[in-house]
């Protein structure tokens, strides 16, 4: 019977077989039950102990005492009167001048209630407690703790797990070995995401009765469960292929110097995530809606949002639509989560399912890089063609997140939300964009073998230069680049009752002003691409570093010197400079049509220059030692 099974799973994912067979030996299958009933048993004493000494604590006037006695009535009575005495203090002090003889008087009262009340408290009899009470209270309490314990294991030393399996087969050249094997890479990365921290999943499973019990007894339906094991089991499976991706990416770290610390900087940099993914639920800031995006990635969040009742410590409110509910908490958005103005929130089925489908979709996105760097470890993880779905994926479902229906959001919150928006949008995009110039653009060999043997190619120029791999990446930058202004519009058009302009005499229109901005975005990353390619064009040991300090420095330094050169208020008073400086959008909306009009002309020809000097220099690259001794000579 098990060999028909290890057969069945051997020709199924022989990778997997191979991980199993090396981490479940009966010694290492010991010690992670153990380990597992020895957490249970701790997270069990821990209760146990926080119950004997609630039952040594419970004075007489505790809910939690059914006793009853003449002392007790006097006790509350009591109590209550000791409230109001600190409230008429208080109110005393508030005063602006508080009479000296008032505020004794009631020090007084407040000392003799209090000397009353030191004399009638007392403990509660033991067989007077409901401890069905405190436990029915607690119950949930333990539940989360359980819960998040097991988010933070799997999540954490999953990550560890498969980041330090996949760095000690490339020390030993087994990962060579498997790329040259005729098994599919998704097989061998599901192998590895199923076979490496199959411990912990053993350990994990043996923590399942006991969560179930603690959620049945917390009054959690069982349907409901289910549905947020589905939804933890696909997103985090996306935490997880994001570890295997930096495992594979050991070549990049190593140039930069991190060579022997990726499985625990991953580590580390899952609990730094998780820790700030945590703080989000518990900071009551407005925020605005975009910020959904990164909630749906949540774990905290999932718990609270399909999960209220156990949850309510994220939050004063448990019920799950109550309208009381205030609307700038970050994990309410979840229950208020609408896609292109559908209530997915509104149904517990409808959001697990959007949520598990949201991690799968960018569990794909992992898989594809995965894909590309296992079997080329010095390529670009996403070729052209990918990069321009990725980018588009990320606007339509930003998109989606962001159109709420009218009334979610009104008056002062509403134009918050829209422009915090519109700044979030501004940021992905030129992380993405910063991202595929870095990646996108060809290093010094790739570029001198495209340029020599790029005409032998029989696809149009428009395609080699939008999607051939050896190609610049200017074509490609630019076609991103088109892609994120066209979903810059939908933004400009709700804000444009918004936008005003600075009233001077020669300001220019506010339609010109809202182009010119779109404009010098587009315009300075394309030059930025063309100094990158430039940069990659010489041989230097870190190409990707010197781009990061020259970009940088043009960017930043410029600026810096007309501030510290000018002084007092000279560029405030000659606010027409700073068009033509690395950051035209200062003062922008007090420039006049002229200024912007030659500011906007400048930029296109800088761009337009440092793409021809970058192109000629790859096309002078590429000209064979023959050919450049028969143009000397003819």
């Amino acid at each position: 019977m098990l060999e028909g099974w290890l057969d069945w799973l051997g020709d199924w994912n022989p990778q997997l077989l191979r991980e199993l067979r090396g981490r479940l030996k009966p010694r290492n299958i010991l010690l992670a039950v153990g380990a597992s009933l020895m957490g249970q048993l701790f997270l069990i004493l821990l209760a146990w102990q926080r119950f004997e000494n609630f039952i040594g604590a419970v004075e007489q006037d505790s809910p939690y005492c059914q006793a009853s006695s003449p002392a007790l009535h006097q006790l509350i009575a009591l109590k209550q009167r000791n409230t109001v005495l600190n409230e008429q203090l208080n109110q005393a002090y508030a005063v602006g001048q508080p009479d000296p003889a008032k505020l004794d008087a009631l020090s007084v009262q407040m000392t003799q209630v209090q000397d009353q009340i030191s004399q009638l408290t007392a403990f509660c009899p033991r067989e007077s407690i409901n401890t069905a009470f405190w436990w029915t209270e607690h119950y949930p309490h333990w539940f989360v703790a359980l819960t998040l314990i097991s988010l933070v294991i799997l999540l954490v030393g999953g990550v560890y797990l498969l980041i330090n399996n996949l760095e000690q087969e490339e020390k030993k050249g087994t990962l060579t070995f498997l790329r040259l094997c005729p098994q599919s890479t998704g097989q061998l990365m599901i192998g590895k995401l199923l076979g490496v921290p199959v411990l912990l999943y053993l350990g994990l499973a043996c923590a399942l009765p006991l969560h179930l019990g603690l959620a049945q007894l917390s009054g959690i339906p069982l349907g409901v469960l289910l549905l947020f094991y589905g939804v933890c089991i696909g997103g985090c499976g996306f935490f997880l292929t994001g570890g295997i991706l930096v495992g594979l990416l050991s070549q990049t770290f190593h140039q930069v110097g991190f060579k022997g610390f990726q499985p625990i900087g991953g580590a580390f940099g899952m609990a730094i995530a998780l820790s700030f993914m945590f703080s989000s639920l518990m900071d009551y800031q407005p925020e605005s809606s975009a910020m959904m995006i990164f909630h749906l990635l949540n774990p905290f969040a999932w718990c609270h949002a399909l999960m209220p009742e156990a949850f309510s410590l994220f939050n004063s409110t448990s019920p799950w639509f109550d309208p009381a509910i205030a609307v700038d908490t970050p994990q309410t958005f979840l229950r208020m989560l609408h896609f292109y103005r559908l209530p997915i929130g509104s149904n517990p089925l409808l959001l697990a399912l959007f949520l598990l489908t949201n991690a799968l979709f960018w569990t794909k996105w992992l898989g594809r890089m995965i894909e590309r760097c296992f079997r080329n470890p010095n390529g670009s993880l996403l070729n052209k063609r990918q990069w321009y779905g990725l980018m588009l994926s990320f606007q339509i479902v930003f998109l989606g997140l962001v159109l709420v229906p009218t009334g979610v959001f009104e008056g002062d919150l509403y134009l918050d939300d829209l422009f915090w928006t519109f700044f979030l949008l501004i940021f992905m995009n030129t992380f993405f964009l910063v991202w595929a110039i870095l990646t996108l653009t060809p290093r010094r060999q790739t570029a001198i073998d495209w340029a020599r043997y790029h005409h032998q190619n029989r696809e149009s120029r428009l395609v080699e230069w939008l999607e051939g791999e050896k190609s610049p990446a200017l074509g490609a930058i630019a076609l991103l680049l088109l892609i994120a202004v066209v979903f810059f519009l939908p933004w400009l058009w709700l804000m444009w009752p918004h936008i005003s302009l600075v009233a001077t005499p020669n300001v220019a229109p506010k339609l010109l002003v809202v182009v010119a901005g779109v404009a010098f975005y587009a315009l300075w990353l394309l030059i930025y691409a063309s100094i990158t390619q430039h940069i990659f064009l010489y041989r230097l040991k870190q190409p990707h570093l010197w781009a990061f300090v020259i970009n940088s420095s043009i960017l930043f330094f410029p600026p810096l010197l007309l501030s510290i050169l000018g002084g007092g208020n000279y560029w405030y008073d000659n606010q027409g400079i700073w068009q033509f400086s690395s950051l035209p959008w200062v003062y922008l909306d007090s420039a006049s049509s002229l200024t912007i009009g030659l500011s906007l002309l400048t930029h296109t020809l800088i761009a337009a220059v440092l793409a021809k000097v970058s192109l000629s220099r790859i096309r002078q690259l590429g000209e064979s030692t023959t050919q450049t001794l028969l143009t000397r000579a003819g």
